[in-house]
C-alpha cells in the first residue's frame, strides 16, 4: 500500500493511504450466461453429427453411382472368357462412345465458324428498336429470337440481312405479340441460312 501526503490545517502533512486494488476478483458467471453456453453446445454438437451423416450418406450414393455406371473404356481381362467379357462391354459401350463423339464433332464445327464476322453481320443490320434475346447455331443455320415493337421493324431487318454476302437466307420462323406491362412487343424468331466459313 502507499500512501500520499496531503497539507494538514496546522500546515503538517498528514499521510492518508492510497487503496489501489489490482487483484479485484472476477465477477461469476451468470446462470444465464451458462444456459447460453449449454445451448451453444448442443447446437454445434447437432450440426456436426448432421454434417457426418451426409458426408456418409453422399460416400454411400457416389459408391452406388460408380456401381451402376459402366466404365467407359473396359479392361482386357486374361483368357477366352476375359476377351469374350471385354469385348461385351467393348460392344455395350461403344454407343456411348459414338454419341460422344458426334457431340464433340458438333462442337468442333461449332468453333470453326468465324463467330466474330458473324455476329458484326447481325451487329451491323440491327436496328435501334430491335433486340436479340438468344441465338443458337446448329450446322450452317441459325435461329435467333429478338423482340421488336412491330412487324415492319422485323421485316425491315430481315431485308438488310438478306442482302448480306453472308447469307444465303433469312426466314421468319414464328411470332407472337406479347404484353411487358404497358408496353406492347412482338417476339420472332428467324432462320438463318449461313455460307461455310472459307
Amino acid at each position: 500500500m502507499k500512501t500520499v501526503a496531503s497539507p494538514s490545517a496546522d500546515g503538517h502533512q498528514a499521510r492518508h493511504a492510497l487503496d489501489l486494488d489490482f487483484m479485484r476478483r472476477r465477477r461469476l458467471a451468470s446462470p444465464v450466461g451458462w444456459l447460453v453456453l449449454a445451448a451453444g453446445l448442443a447446437f454445434m454438437a447437432t450440426v456436426a453429427l448432421d454434417y457426418l451423416d451426409s458426408r456418409d450418406t453422399l460416400a454411400q450414393l457416389l459408391q452406388r453411382q460408380a456401381q451402376l455406371q459402366p466404365p467407359l473404356r473396359p479392361q482386357v481381362a486374361s483368357g477366352a472368357s476375359g476377351a469374350s467379357g471385354a469385348s461385351g462391354a467393348r460392344g455395350a459401350s461403344a454407343p456411348v462412345l459414338r454419341a460422344a463423339g458426334a457431340d464433340l464433332l458438333q462442337v468442333q464445327a461449332q468453333l470453326a465458324w468465324p463467330w466474330d464476322a458473324v455476329l458484326r453481320e447481325l451487329e451491323s443490320h440491327a436496328e435501334p428498336d430491335l433486340a436479340l434475346l438468344s441465338i443458337d447455331m446448329q450446322g450452317q443455320r441459325l435461329r435467333a429470337v429478338g423482340e421488336a415493337p412491330d412487324m415492319d421493324t422485323v421485316v425491315a431487318w430481315l431485308g438488310r440481312l438478306r442482302s448480306s454476302p453472308w447469307i444465303l437466307a433469312a426466314d421468319l420462323a414464328s411470332h407472337e405479340p406479347r404484353k411487358d406491362g404497358a408496353v406492347s412487343v412482338l417476339r420472332f424468331a428467324v432462320d438463318i441460312r449461313w455460307k461455310a466459313p472459307s
